[in-house]
This record gives structure tokens, sequence and C-alpha cells, in this order.
């Protein structure tokens, strides 16, 4: 008798009153912040945790998924777009860029990322001889090049497990421990990555 009463309390907790407030709205996007999975086009692989990467050969473009808890598609293959999400590597040298420019709520939580080795000047990014810490791509709040900025740092690049795979089609899978930790914390108000907006 006492779990079907639990279950009832439970669903009018989560269910009354609460629809479409900050808080649970942020306890959303903090939940969708955990994963990510989408599906592009390029070829080869690529793995990473926190900062380093392993990228033998990849040239990745997302089209559509989850990323930093945002559902994603690109319009027309991103033809239209200046900058598209991307990955570019080879041997120990690995640049990311994660930015749509339709979805605002990525600069404004601090999701978007520009993501190259460390001491390469941005205009170099797709030089793999460049001189750099092998294996390791840091976020930077400005990508020079396209004349982009970002308004915040992305702090949970740093905690990213990731794994992008494809020939021809490529899909990413991905957990962020960092960013499971920001949403245990949410419960009680603690926004560890100050990415709790609570707006639409």
């Amino acid at each position: 008798m006492r779990c079907p009463v639990v279950l009832v309390l439970t669903a009018l907790l989560i269910c009354t009153g609460c629809a479409r407030t900050g808080y649970w709205i942020d306890r959303q996007r903090d939940a969708a912040d955990v994963v990510s999975a989408s599906v592009g086009v390029g070829l080869g692989a690529r793995a990473q945790v926190g900062p380093v990467v392993f990228a033998p050969f990849v040239a990745a473009m997302d089209v559509a998924g989850v990323r930093g808890g945002e559902l994603f598609q690109l319009e027309e293959m991103g033809f239209r777009d200046k900058v598209v999400p991307t990955d570019f590597g080879a041997l120990w040298w690995c640049s990311t860029v994660f930015f749509v420019e339709r979805e605002p709520r990525l600069l404004h939580r601090g999701k978007a990322v520009f993501a190259l080795p460390p001491l390469v000047r941005d205009d170099r990014q797709f030089n793999i001889f460049s001189e750099t810490i092998p294996f390791v791509s840091v976020p930077r709040r400005d990508l020079v090049s396209e004349g982009l900025s970002l308004p915040r740092y992305p702090l949970s690049y740093w905690g990213n497990i990731e794994l992008v795979a494809g020939l021809g089609g490529t899909l990413r899978l991905g957990l962020n421990p960092m960013e499971f930790v920001d949403f245990m914390g949410g419960w009680f108000r603690f926004d560890l990555l100050r990415d709790d907006c609570g707006v639409d």
C-alpha cells in the first residue's frame, strides 16, 4: 500500500504548480546537458576526455542532435551559416567548434565551444603541424578568424567524455560528469556551472 501512495505523492510534487517555471525549466536543461548525441557527415574518429583529445583523423560536421542541453538541426546542412559544429584533427592535434547561430541559449548558458590546441593562433586552426601541446584542446572565448566572441567561457567542456566516429555519416555520443554534478546540485539550487537561466 505504501508504494502507490509514494508514487502518487511524487507525481503530485513534480506536476503541481510547477508547469514551466524557471526552476523546472532549468532542471530539464541540466538533465539534457549530461548527454550528447548527434548525427552528422564526415569521416574519421575522435575520442575526448576533458581537454585530452585523441583523433588519428577526423573531419566531421554535426547536423542534428542534442548538445549543450539543446536540440538542434542545421538548416540546409549549414550552407547558410557562418560557422557550423565541426571537429577537425589528425595525429596529435584537434579543433572543435560547437556553435549554432539559431540557438542563442547555447551562448547565454555557456555551452558554445571554440576549442583549439594550446599556443595555436586560430587562423592556423587547421594546420596539424602547428607547434602545440600534443593531444590537448582547450576552449577559447574568441574565434578571431570568424569575428566571433563567446559571452561566457564554456566550463562544462572540461568534463566532456565523447566519442565521434563515422564514414560518410557520423555519430557522436557523450556524457559529462561535471554536468551530472550540476544537475544534482540544481535540485538544491546549487548552480555549479552557472548555466541556469530560467527562461524559455
